[in-house]
């Protein structure tokens, strides 16, 4: 018998399955027992389901896929930035860049093909550094709801992230230099995989790394002059001035010296070297701001001795808390 009957083929009663999984009922009138059919399934309840999966709302549609924005997390040179979610059950958390009328769409486009094309590379250590830049869901020009006609780009949230280092800046913590260690040397492992993969990201910037709340994590995003190396710089502005270097074509020296430089101003408020930091990572802050580093990962590893001859044994020093915000 399948779950379409609903009467009983034996007294004509109805007949109540106890579960829309149940594979058996039995009449409770007559006794009979009905077999169910689990591939049938009744179009009122299919619809039904599948309302309730994709609720109407306040959503804008890119790409055949529905998304309802929520608080605006950030606002860069071309696009703004907000939280999202789908609007369905189960949902999907998201931020979507939306692009501004007259904005820059090459700049669009080329951070969603190295971000797409870095999503499936085979480059070492791809499985753990893909989940530390932007994961691209779907983009494309919005259709229908608001914000018609714009550019959008959506990307999987990642909860925990919700400061940059301009927003540190802003609120400084105690030991801020010693912090700055670690930052740099998870911003230097996320260009080393750029590098190896055949990429440079070509805008690292205060507003572009994100730390993890009370831990040691940070992702790199604003892949919007990213791309293969070698590869011209768009014209962007960037801020804050003075970060990047302006010679050439982008490629890991360059991404270096701007990581160096960012580190620089996170302590001091330009891209200079405070005098108070031991001498050791001085040393290195220099040279690498100075252009005369261009090995992500070996100055990754220099890092790690340098903060053991200045200041000893590792220590826990997150730069945010969950009860900080964006402010």
């Amino acid at each position: 018998m399948d779950a379409s009957a609903l009467r009983c083929p034996s007294c004509g009663a109805a007949v109540r399955p106890p579960s829309r999984f149940a594979r058996e009922a039995a009449c409770g009138f007559c006794g009979t027992v009905l077999r169910l059919d689990p591939s049938r399934v009744r179009s009122a309840r299919y619809k039904e389901a599948f309302a309730e999966w994709e609720t109407p709302g306040p959503a804008l549609e890119v790409g055949g896929t529905r998304w309802v924005l929520g608080e605006r997390i950030g606002r860069g040179t071309v696009a703004d930035v907000y939280r999202a979610t789908r609007p369905r059950f189960p949902s999907e958390r998201a931020v979507v860049k939306l692009l501004r009328l007259g904005g820059d769409l090459p700049v669009a486009a080329r951070e969603w093909a190295t971000t797409s094309a870095l999503a499936v590379s085979d480059a070492p250590g791809a499985p753990a550094y893909t989940r530390r830049i932007p994961e691209p869901i779907v983009c494309g020009t919005v259709s229908a709801g608001g914000w018609s006609g714009h550019h959008a780009a959506v990307y999987r949230a990642t909860p925990g992230f919700r400061l940059s280092l301009a927003a540190v800046r802003a609120r400084p913590p105690a030991r801020l230099a010693q912090a700055s260690l670690w930052v740099w040397r998870r911003v230097l492992e996320v260009l080393t995989f750029l590098h190896r993969a055949g990429y440079a990201h070509g805008a690292v910037a205060p507003e572009h790394v994100l730390v993890q709340d009370g831990e040691h994590g940070a992702r790199l995003v604003g892949f919007g002059n990213a791309a293969r190396i070698g590869s011209a710089r768009l014209t962007v502005p960037l801020s804050p001035p003075g970060l990047f270097p302006d010679e050439g074509p982008i490629g890991p020296r360059g991404d270096v010296v701007a990581s160096a430089r960012t580190v620089q101003w996170l302590l001091t408020g330009a891209a200079t070297t405070p005098p108070d930091v031991p001498p050791p990572y001085a040393r290195v802050l220099r040279a690498a701001a100075g252009g005369e580093l261009d090995d992500a990962w070996a100055l990754r590893e220099e890092l790690g001795a340098v903060a053991r001859a200045a200041y000893g044994r590792p220590a826990f020093l997150p730069l945010s808390t969950p009860e900080v915000s964006h402010g």
